[in-house]
């Protein structure tokens, strides 16, 4: 071609394998060109879109690669923690808006959740978010106290349950970094003094600072189980034995899949021990002691079969443990009756016919440990329990 435009003055026709040539390198370079406008172009494009002249109706933005947090202010972690007590626990005990709260501690009226809701949420000292599942652990433990005793000065031994913070506890000008809350409890500026993992007396927990066991045995608690207990999911070991506890046993209070060991003998329960809901949701448990309590009775099912250890009253379960008086190889009815449906029984069963021995609280000053002299005088308001509808 440029031999004729030499000699020609002109450049001359294109061949068609020329033009087809000359698109190929044309579309080709186009091609590059995308490419590179979408690799270098496109985050600056979309981290600055321009405003549009009116609001839109739906998103202009393409969602973000990872979540954001939710919400942290104050009145979300009110309004979600409320609702989180409101389904732990029982109908009437709760109202519906937080703000109501305030002030519960000063009615005489309130209930255990209400009291111990209005701590959790304003005057805690460790202000857990209420996403973490440690508040409610925590709200469930605080109604325990209110409601079974604790509040009252029942127990025998209540060591830091919430307890005033020591003077070296309180902030650099010597001041506390929130307001004292009267009567029962104070705040403190270190949550790890309020810490219930930190010496609350009867509550063990792992590495996580998760509550794994309650062993109040021996202290003179009172009241109603809490059925808030099901909120402490990494529960191991419940050991209530030998205290004043009444009432019927919740289900929901039990029914914890890592529950191992119930420990609720010699006690004042009485009704019907929901043995086949506390075996669904506990299903490992391996120990049971629910002997010495003359007004508790049930079905016992063949769950517990394959238990460790089990151990109630003769006379007052179905079918009743009594020994039969042919054929038994000296076993008791249940163990016939988990043998006759090829279930192993259990490797230490144990039918009680002893009657419940009440326990008492000792005199003051008999061996009591109540909490030190620097914690406040009982609270005059610990909660009026509700009716359950």
């Amino acid at each position: 071609k440029f031999a004729d435009l030499h000699e020609t003055g002109q450049w001359g026709g294109l061949t068609k394998w020329e033009k087809y040539g000359i698109c190929l390198i044309s579309l080709g370079a186009l091609a590059a060109a995308i490419v590179v406008g979408l690799k270098y172009g496109r985050s600056s494009v979309e981290d600055t879109p321009s405003p549009t002249r009116s609001p839109t109706s739906s998103p202009s933005a393409s969602p973000s690669a990872s979540p954001t947090g939710a919400p942290t202010d104050s009145s979300y972690r009110e309004t979600h923690g409320l609702g989180l007590m409101t389904v732990a626990s029982p109908k009437l005990t709760l109202p519906k808006d937080p703000t109501e709260l305030k002030g519960a501690k000063n009615n005489v009226d309130s209930t255990p959740q209400e009291l111990a809701a209005e701590f959790v949420l304003y005057d805690d000292p460790m202000n857990l978010d209420a996403r973490d599942p440690r508040f409610m652990e925590r709200y469930a433990l605080v109604v325990f106290y209110f409601q079974n005793g604790g509040c009252a000065g029942d127990w025998i031994t209540q060591t830091k349950w919430l307890e005033v913070p020591p003077p070296d506890d309180l902030d650099g000008d010597g001041s506390e970094a929130n307001s004292t809350i009267s009567s029962s409890f104070s705040s403190s500026s270190s949550s790890s003094s309020a810490d219930h993992c930190n010496g609350w007396h009867g509550i063990v927990c792992d590495l996580k600072k998760r509550v794994i066991e309650i062993n109040l045995s021996n202290n003179y608690v009172t009241g109603e189980l809490p059925m808030e207990f099901g909120q402490l999911s990494e529960l191991s070991t419940l050991d209530l034995s030998n205290n004043a506890l009444v009432g019927e046993v919740p289900a929901v209070a039990l029914s914890l899949e890592r529950l191992f060991t119930i420990q609720l003998n010699n006690n004042k329960l009485e009704g019907e021990f929901p043995f086949a809901q506390v075996k669904q949701g506990a299903t490992i448990l391996d120990n049971l002691w629910i002997q010495e309590n003359d007004g508790l009775n049930g079905a016992i099912t063949e769950a517990y079969c394959e238990l460790n250890s089990v151990t109630l009253d003769c006379n007052n379960f179905d079918p009743q443990p009594t020994y039969p008086v042919e054929d038994s190889g000296g076993l008791t009815t249940f163990e016939v009756d988990c043998r006759r449906s090829d279930l192993s029984s259990p490797k230490e069963y144990t039918c009680n016919f002893d009657p419940a021995v009440p326990f008492t609280k000792p005199p003051a000053g008999a061996g009591a440990t109540n909490a030190p002299a620097a914690s406040p005088a009982p609270a005059t308001v610990c909660g009026t329990p509700a009716v359950n509808r």
